[in-house]
Order: C-alpha cells, then sequence, then structure tokens
C-alpha cells in the first residue's frame, strides 16, 4: 500500500500530483491492473471539506477528486487523524506498506515507479 498524505492547498502536493507519476502506478499495478498494489490519498489538513478537495476557494489548488482515480481520505478533519498516525512533517509526503508490515516506512518522491516497488 502506498499512502500519499497531501494537503488540498499544498502547491508542491499539486505538481506531484499533476505528474501523473501515482496515477501510472495505479493503473498498473492497482485493481484495474495486477491487483498488486493499492494507493490511498489522505488530504492531512484538518479543516478541510469537500468544496477544498474540488477545487473551491482561494487556497485550492485544483480538483483533487477529479484528478486522483485513486481512494481519497479526508475531508472534515479524517485525512488528519490517519495522518497523525505517520508523524510527517511536511507535504507531500509518501509511504509504503510493505507485505507482513504494520508500520509505513518513509520514501522518497521519485518519477521511476521502479523505485517504489525495489522499495519492498
Amino acid at each position: 500500500v502506498l499512502v500519499d498524505i497531501s494537503a488540498y492547498w499544498c502547491g508542491p502536493c499539486w505538481d506531484w500530483t499533476q505528474k501523473g507519476v501515482m496515477e501510472k502506478i495505479y493503473k498498473e499495478f492497482g485493481p484495474e491492473g495486477t491487483d498488486d498494489l493499492r494507493i490511498i490519498f489522505i488530504d492531512a489538513d484538518p479543516g478541510s471539506n469537500m468544496a477544498n478537495l474540488q477545487g473551491a476557494g482561494l487556497t485550492s489548488q485544483g480538483n483533487w477528486l477529479a484528478t486522483l482515480p485513486y481512494p481519497i481520505i479526508g475531508p472534515n478533519g479524517q485525512g488528519n487523524s490517519v495522518a497523525n498516525n505517520y508523524g510527517q512533517v511536511g507535504y507531500p509526503t509518501l509511504f509504503i506498506h510493505c507485505p507482513g508490515d504494520t508500520v509505513g516506512v518513509e520514501i522518497a518522491l521519485v518519477n521511476n515507479w521502479e523505485v517504489f516497488l525495489e522499495t519492498c
């Protein structure tokens, strides 16, 4: 499982999303591909709401709901509750949960999906 912790107002998070790396990984290895991987996006801002995730408001970077093909945890503080279990210090941050592991390991944001798979 790859966990992408971001915030609706985060410019670098939106840039990362727009690169399409996670979308390509999800399409190839997610439920409609080999079904070997799950990706979850977490909007960790405790004040986020559905309108923010849909691109409304002056600080939202875009329509996250229309852009991401994988599940989103957030708004209304739900994403923040989950993200607090990871202890990340900034956005965006990726964690991977390898088979048999109960704790996620932080990994680098890279444009090469093979690097993600080599982590486990």
